[in-house]
């Protein structure tokens, strides 16, 4: 039997989706869309907010090592319909707290043109990240953009591949998960605003990247990383850290070990 001093200990869950039933805003508004269901979630629970759901210390100072919740769009494959996702890997957000976020049926804001949306969400998945958001789990050497990458720093003047490169690296040495950019191809994303002390327009990036070696999912980098942007969902071939050698096979007419359909398990 608990005494009355023993620490109750919960039991967590990984990750919940909820899908959005109303149309949706563009990419741009994006992160205040997310930031919409993070005071929603902060809101379900009124007082003893947990610093992984807000990001903050007791001191008001922004958490590090990002040891706090993501929040991430994903769009279904092939489909106008936008899922959300929020997930705090590893730990998991206790369960006495995912039942008051399974009662968050609604969001809204104001986009970066000013106006206002609010819509209409339903939970639809609850779980362990792996089966939540299967696209954010893979592993590979070969990565892509699911949202628009935004550097922390503002790009040196010339060489934007070899900033954006050593940007991602950096950024993923930080995460724990050490890899060089082996190659890597660019496209201009929306333009964000950004900063800490004030706020101004920022560039951002969708990346298609290999990596010097196989890293594991969720893989999401750069500034507003807990706000949806940054997410990178894993691409075939292949997905093990003998890929480069598979690929090169495949580029031959040669059957590759790791071609074929990925399970939907």
């Amino acid at each position: 039997m608990t005494s009355p001093t023993s620490e109750v200990i919960w039991p967590t869950i990984e990750a919940l989706r909820w899908r959005v039933l109303d149309p949706i805003i563009n990419v741009a508004d994006a992160p205040r869309l997310l930031a919409a269901l993070r005071g929603a979630l902060m809101a379900a629970i009124g007082r003893d907010i947990p610093a992984t759901l807000h990001g903050h210390g007791a001191d008001g100072t922004p958490l590090v090592g990002h040891r706090h919740a993501y929040y991430v769009p994903v769009a279904l494959e092939g489909t106008r319909v936008l899922e959300v996702v929020a997930m705090l890997p590893g730990s998991g957000f206790e369960l006495r707290l995912v039942r008051r976020f399974a009662d968050v049926d609604a969001l809204w804001g104001k986009r970066v043109d000013g106006t206002h949306f609010q819509v209409r969400i339903g939970l639809v998945l609850v779980g362990e990240l792996e089966r939540v958001a299967p696209e954010l789990t893979g592993r590979t050497r070969r990565w892509r953009s699911l949202t628009p990458f935004l550097p922390h720093r503002h790009p040196k003047r010339g060489a934007l591949e070899s900033f954006l490169a050593e940007e991602v690296e950096r950024e993923l040495g930080a995460a724990g998960k050490p890899a060089r950019v082996v190659n890597l191809t660019i496209e201009r994303g929306p333009t964000y605003l950004a900063g800490r002390e004030r706020l101004h327009p920022r560039s951002s990036f969708l990346l298609d990247l290999l990596l010097d070696r196989a890293l594991t999912g969720p893989l999401i980098l750069g500034e507003q990383a807990h706000l949806g942007l940054g997410a990178l969902v894993a691409t075939e071939p292949p997905a093990t850290d003998n890929d480069l050698e598979s690929a090169t096979e495949a580029s031959r007419g040669m059957p590759s070990p790791t071609s074929g359909s990925r399970p939907t398990g």
